[in-house]
């Protein structure tokens, strides 16, 4: 009769060793999910399994499922998102000095910005050699 490679006799096993995925897949199969939230204690369809200790063990005690509000919490991301991210953050217009959201130029410096550059870009010669001249005179 064949014996069972699972766990430690498996030639494959990596123990401590094993990635992000593996581990949480590991903890899945041992670790019943509860209907509930482990730390508000309210009822969620989805619930993250989160790390306690950040160290990835194969303990069962080290591991526990929240709501994704209290995995956020916990794991401090809400911090992040509360200071607000690069393209909410607004910002002064470097033409005029209009605060705009995430952008280099306000919507109205944009469009002269744009008709700049297709005025300049349809003036440029067309033949490589005069090109080339007129990009040197204008860089």
């Amino acid at each position: 009769m064949r014996k069972k490679l699972f766990g430690k006799d498996n030639p494959m096993w990596k123990g401590d060793q094993v990635g992000y995925e593996g581990i949480h897949a590991w903890i899945k199969r041992r670790l019943p999910r509860p209907p509930y939230c482990e730390k508000c204690n309210e009822k969620h369809n989805k619930l993250d399994l989160a790390n306690i200790s950040g160290k990835y063990l194969r303990r069962l005690d080290d591991w526990e499922y929240l709501c994704r509000r209290c995995h956020m919490l916990s794991d401090g991301r809400m911090n992040n998102l509360q200071d607000g991210n690069e393209r909410t953050r607004l910002k002064p217009c470097t033409r005029c000095g209009a605060l705009t959201k995430g952008r280099k130029y306000c919507k109205d410096c944009r469009k002269v910005v744009r008709k700049e550059w297709w005025c300049t870009y349809n003036k440029r010669p067309k033949r490589a050699e005069y090109r080339r001249a007129w990009n040197r005179e204008h860089r």
